[in-house]
Order: C-alpha cells, then structure tokens, then sequence
C-alpha cells in the first residue's frame, strides 16, 4: 500500500518552513553545515502552530482518509466471494489484511518521515522535541478516530475480541485492544528517548540548584527558626522557592504528558522524576557534613554550624518528600506508584541520615540519663513531690533542648511549608492525610521516643528493692517521661507497642507475681523479658537476677540484652530458679510464688509467644 500521500507533511517539511519564513520576513535559513531552518525573533510560537497544524492535516486528514479506504477495500472484500470457491476474499487474501497493511505502512512510513525530519538540526526537531506530547495526541486521535467511524459503521459497539469482530464480519479499521495504538506510537520512537532525556534535563536543573553549595547556607535559615533577621528571612524564602520551583516543575511535566491519558509515556515521565529525586539524595549525601561537632550533644550547647547544615539540608529533603508522598496514591499506574515510592524512601533515608549523627548522640545521653535512675533509693524515701526524680528531671531537660535545637526545622515548622509545596505539585494536603507517608523528621523523633520508652521499661523492670513510695515516684516518673516525649518528640501512642507497654507496666508495679500474669492487659502488652526481671522484686535477695549471677551491672546487662532476644533472658532466668531450687532441696521456698510465675512466663516464651 503506496504511504507516500501520507507523509507529505513531514517529507516537505524544510521547505515548507523556509517558505513561511519568507513569507514572514525572516531568512530561510542557513543550511551550510547541517543547520536547518529557524524561525525569525518574536515569530517562534506561530512557527510552532503552523508546524502542528500542518502534522494534524497529514494525520487526521490525509493518513484519515487512507485509512478509511483501507477499511472500505476490507470491507467489501469480507463480504465478496469468490464465484468458483465461494470462499471469502478476505479469507483468500489472508494475512495482513487491507487495514493490517495500513497500520504497518503508515507506522513505518510516518516513522521515517519523523525520523529524518528530527536528524536535521533546526526549528523541525525542536518542536517534535519539545512537542512530543502533541505528537503522541495526534497519533492517538488518529487511531481513536478510526476506530469510533468504522465501529459504529459495523455496529460493534465496543464489543470485545482482539481483533475487534463485529456481527455485520467487517473488523474495524483499527483493533479495540489497544496494539494498533502501540504500533502507531512505534512511530515516535525517534524522539521519545530525546523527550524523556531533555524531561530529566529540565528537571536536574532545580536539583542542581536546590543543593549547590552557594545555597547551602542559606538553608540555615529553615532550621534556626528565628526570622528576627534580614539574612534568616532571605535564606528561608530562597530555599522554600528553590523547592516550590522544583515542584512546580513536575507537575509541569506531568500535565504536559496528559497524566494518565498517556500511561506508558507517564511511566518514563514518573521514572524520570524517580532519576532526579535520586539525584538529589545522592547530592545531599555528599553535602552532609561528618565532622565531630556534628555528633556531639550536650543540654547547655547550642547546635553546631555543622549540625546546622544537616538539619537544614534535611530539611530541604523533608519539604520535598511530604508533597510528592501525596502524590504517590494518584497516580494512574502501578509502575509510576512504584518508581516514585522507591525515589521517596531513597529521599526518606537520607534525609534521616543527615540527622543521624546528632540523633545518635541524644539517644545515647538519653540512656544515660535512663540508665541513672538506679542511683534512687527506690526501697524508701519519701513519697513523691511535685517534682519528679533528678535523672528524669535530666531526661526532659535533654529532650526539650533537642527539640528546640535540633529538631524545630522538621518537627515545628515543616508542616506549613509542606502544605505550599504539596499544592505547586498537585498532591493531596500531607496533614489531613491519615495514611499518608510519616516524614522522615517523623520517622526519627518516633525511632527516638520508643527507644525511651523501652529503655526506661527494662531499667525500671531491673530495679530489685522497691517499697511502696519507690513505686509511687516511679509512676510519676513514668507519667513524666510519657508527657516529655509527647511535648518534644511525637504523641506518645505514636510509639505504638511501646507506649502499650509504658501504660501497663503501671498496674504491673501494683500486682502480686500471680496476679501479675493472670492480667490480660499486662501479659498481652509488656514483653517478656521486661515482665521476668521485674518479677525479680518479690523475691527474696537469695534469688539472683541474671546480671547479678553474672557479677554485671544493671547498665552492662542492659547492653547484653541489646543483643539478645526473650528466649536468651529466660535461658539466663532459668538457670537461675534451678539454681535457687536445687539450694532450697527442690522446693521454691518463700520464693515459690515468684518461681511459679516466671515458669508461666517462660513457658509462653518456649511455646513461641511474643518475642520482642
């Protein structure tokens, strides 16, 4: 089937364009050295228009109607029989049908056409480039159209079969399961790499800028929080733009392709986006600064320049990640889901890791401070106070100069500019989405208050001598930690099975051995092994812990249990009940209670209960 009428446009397209020029009172262009054809100064958009109107007359015109009597030759030849046979003349022509053949040369021919037109330098490949959207529309309503005019002619409508079989046996022009489009879009081939580099291009640039290091002191601005000053105003408005920039270009990007209008051509878009987040965690990787200062922590030290530019390069990375997160459920496509979660978590991860120094070290003076609580005499003193104990008093100070310091930018202040960002690129509110991805400044304030919870949860439950005023200042003390880790970090029930457990380790304090694993609120929510050494504190002193058979301190065995699960604290508690009963001639003594509900305990722990 001759194409050749087809493809006219593109074929002639030079001088066509050097016509128009002329027409226009431009030059026609020097083509010495390869160079094509290029529009006059101010003329460049009607050059564009004349361009594309061009390319729909040869698509929904000219390649139309070529079309249409490929179907109307098709049509006639599926009712017509051979007079000696009486067989179909479809049938005897066989494969490729008339409209096969015309799927396969127009997508052939128009490919070359595109392909030559977009191997000449000059004003013909940079609008199939910067157009390839409107290609892609034009090649669909190519095939869109022949499909509705020749389907409704046969009465399919819309019926299914991959060939598109209708009742009257006439196919229609073009298959209703998409392959035809496939093939039409075969045809673009030639620019599409190009569009989708150029995409990655265009969106590298805002990358580049958002971490380059004239910039980075500008961001310090984002964390301090104190917009007293010119230069901490300026700092923050250039950093909470450079992002809103960036956002603003994905979403350009992704209407340019017709969101879901289009899903493979989204995909690459979307792969795209993955490609420049990607790069912009790997730049501020390298940005993030390691030296000392940036892993000291100390209540009564400012953060430091070091500490600075982390948090505000996190910062950056947090505002990024809170509005694209909204974005992720809208998209039309598994694979673009996909592409941009991977990017986010990638994001995610470095942005917490940019924190992470400073992190490290407030969680280790944190367990410090914890780990002092067997200092108190929790065997008498007086009942508690208005204040609560001296190394609680000392936790709270730590995590409020945290807060203040070190986590404002992310905990104080990220939220509202999320909020502008999430709008520049389409995506939902990221504070009235429930289900939404935690941010990373989230993820690390959480990792921080669990950790509390649990450490004061083991180092409570290792406390031996406790009389009834210890375990009234303990109680306060647990409802003091429970208020700072709410006011400085994240709401407490935030920490999930550790803030469960927090809970009901206060009626543990109060319960006998047996009532004690006969509760279902403390046997379901407090671990194990938090649960057999606080049982420790009924029994008589003749019954060793763990750690004191092992000659260790409570806080050298709480480094041991870092490193080992349930199962290893009850091996460890075991041997020590063995050890009593074999002193007390196989009975438990005045320990037998004791003795019988930690075997209940270990018992659960050897059936394969929780391990935690």
């Amino acid at each position: 089937m001759n194409s050749t009428p087809t493809f006219v446009a593109l074929n002639d397209g030079p001088s066509t364009l050097r016509a128009l020029a002329r027409k226009m009172g431009g030059g026609g262009g020097d083509r010495r050295g390869g160079r094509g054809v290029h529009p006059p100064a101010g003329h460049e958009h009607r050059w564009t228009e004349a361009f594309w109107q061009r390319l729909a007359d040869a698509f929904l015109e000219r390649a139309h109607e070529c079309g249409m009597a490929a179907w109307h030759v098709q049509r006639v030849v599926a009712k017509k029989r051979d007079p000696m046979t009486h067989a179909l003349f479809l049938d005897e022509i066989g494969a490729p049908t008339p409209c096969e053949a015309f799927v396969a040369a127009f997508a052939k021919g128009a490919g070359e056409a595109i392909q030559r037109s977009f191997a000449t330098v000059g004003f013909a490949k940079d609008a199939l480039l910067s157009g390839y959207p409107r290609l892609m529309d034009l090649l669909d309503a190519l095939h869109d159209g022949l499909l509705k005019e020749t389907d409704h002619r046969t009465g399919g409508g819309g019926g299914g079969g991959s060939t598109g079989s209708t009742i009257s046996g006439v196919p229609p022009a073009t298959r209703r399961d998409g392959s035809d489009r496939e093939t039409f879009a075969r045809a673009g081939d030639a620019v599409a790499a190009a569009y989708v580099a150029r995409v990655f291009q265009r969106l590298s640039e805002p990358v580049n800028a958002l971490l380059s290091p004239s910039t980075l002191q500008s961001l310090h601005g984002i964390v301090r929080g104190d917009f007293a000053g010119a230069g901490a105003t300026a700092g923050t408005s250039r950093a909470s733009e450079d992002v809103r920039r960036f956002m603003l270009r994905i979403r350009q990007e992704i209407d340019a392709v017709g969101g879901g209008a289009r899903p493979a051509l989204l995909d690459k878009v979307v792969q795209c986006v993955g490609k420049a987040l990607k790069l912009m965690a790997t730049k501020a990787e390298l940005a993030v600064v390691a030296a000392a200062d940036a892993r000291s922590f100390s209540s009564d030290a400012p953060a430091t320049a070091s500490q600075k530019t982390n948090a505000a390069i996190a910062s950056t990375l947090e505002d990024v990640h809170d509005a694209l997160a909204g974005l992720v459920p809208m998209l039309p496509t598994a694979a673009s889901r996909r592409a941009l979660s991977d990017a986010l978590e990638e994001v995610a991860r470095c942005a917490i890791e940019a924190t992470a120094p400073v992190m490290r070290a407030a969680t280790a003076r944190c367990e410090d401070a914890i780990a002092r609580l067997h200092d108190e005499d929790w065997a008498g003193g007086a009942p508690p106070g208005e204040a609560c104990s001296t190394y609680m008093r000392e936790l709270c100070d730590l995590l409020a100069h945290l807060r203040r310091e070190h986590l404002k930018g992310g905990l104080g202040t990220a939220k509202g500019k999320s909020v502008g960002c999430a709008a520049a690129v389409g995506g939902a509110n990221p504070c009235g989405d429930p289900d939404r991805r935690p941010s990373p400044s989230t993820v690390s304030a959480t990792a921080l208050a669990t950790r509390c919870l649990d450490f004061f949860l083991r180092h409570a439950s290792l406390v031996r001598a406790i009389g009834e005023n210890g375990k009234l200042r303990l109680t306060k003390d647990l409802a003091e930690l429970e208020h700072a880790v709410s006011a400085h970090l994240c709401p407490a029930e935030a920490a999930g099975a550790s803030y469960k457990a927090l809970r009901a380790f206060k009626p543990l304090l109060f319960s006998t051995p047996t009532r004690a694993v006969e509760n279902v609120e403390i046997v379901e929510n407090v671990p194990p092994a938090p649960l057999l050494l606080h049982l420790y504190s009924h029994a008589p002193r003749m019954l060793q812990a763990p750690y004191e058979r092992a000659g260790l301190a409570p806080a050298q065995y709480s480094v041991w249990m870092d490193a080992h699960c349930d199962g290893d604290v009850w091996a460890g508690v075991k041997g020590t009940l063995d050890a009593y009963e074999s002193r007390s001639r196989g009975g438990g003594g005045d320990a037998e209670e004791v003795i019988r509900a930690m075997r209940v305990v270990g018992a659960a722990i050897e059936r394969g209960g929780r391990r935690r």
